[in-house]
């Protein structure tokens, strides 16, 4: 990479350390710099001192209850069946698992198949996912006369500490402009499943953020932070924008050096 290349990635990940570490003022002098135009706020990227709640699975009240079935955001604990996730954990936990060579992973960092919910599953994770349906429908309930459901995997070690990018799930192939709403086709519900948790102290795997916003729509005013708990399940409307959180920057000295890393 050009000089220039690598000191716009050193200042970018300045600027993340200084937001994480409260310094929102010098940072954004920085990102001014790198033509950047807007962030996340502090709240979101000081989530470890900031007292930014996060969404759990469990309903603290009604008032709590009602404001997740209004947004349509929810977490649920225990949602894969121990035998299923250990089997899972086997077959994807280690980086030099076969599933991640043949996907030629982290190389290529997508990958995805269609499962016809009406046949009969061929693995594990397909499964998991009709284990999972009765879950989805009882939040979801347009979810029991969906036809198809697109999974795919993600392994992140903890050299990987940047999390994901912000993003819509959405069938780019099918777009169109015939499609309702802006021409975009979403999933009638995304999901979550984590099938490990980073340790506490490491610092290496961020939150899930999910936030209150459609594409083409306002920026927005809410958020939700799920945090990797092994067996949790995250769902959402599938039209919100979502992605993880960088992992704690000044924390990487102390992070995990067993590999393990954050499979969802």
């Amino acid at each position: 990479p050009s000089l220039d290349r690598v000191s716009a990635d050193a200042r970018l990940r300045l600027a993340l350390l200084l937001c994480q570490q409260g310094k929102s003022r010098d940072a954004d002098s920085i990102l001014a710099g790198l033509g950047y135009r807007a962030r996340l706020n502090d709240m979101a990227l000081t989530y470890r001192n900031s007292g930014a709640s996060e969404l759990t699975a469990k309903e603290e009240n009604e008032e709590a209850a009602q404001q997740q079935a209004q947004k349509r955001v929810f977490a649920m604990d225990g949602a894969v069946p121990s035998e299923v996730l250990r089997r899972l954990r086997v077959a994807l936990e280690p980086p030099s698992a076969p599933f991640w060579a043949e996907h030629l992973y982290p190389e290529v960092d997508f990958f995805s198949y269609l499962f016809d919910l009406k046949s009969s599953p061929t693995n594990l994770v397909e499964e998991l996912i009709l284990h999972l349906k009765p879950l989805v429908v009882q939040r979801f309930p347009e979810v029991a006369q969906a036809h198809s459901a697109e999974w795919w995997m993600h392994n992140k070690g903890s050299e990987q500490w940047r999390g994901h990018g912000l993003h819509y799930d959405c069938n780019e192939h099918a777009s169109t402009v015939s499609t309702p709403g802006n021409g975009v086709a979403y999933p009638a519900v995304s999901a979550v499943v984590y099938l490990s948790e980073p340790p506490p102290s490491s610092g290496a795997a961020g939150p899930t953020l999910v936030l209150d916003q459609i594409l083409g729509g306002p920026a927005a005013p809410e958020g939700y932070l799920v945090a990797p708990r092994r067996g949790r399940m995250l769902l959402f409307d599938g039209r919100l924008l979502h992605g993880v959180l960088p992992g704690t920057a000044c924390s990487l000295d102390v992070v995990d050096k067993s590999g393990s890393g954050d499979s969802r």
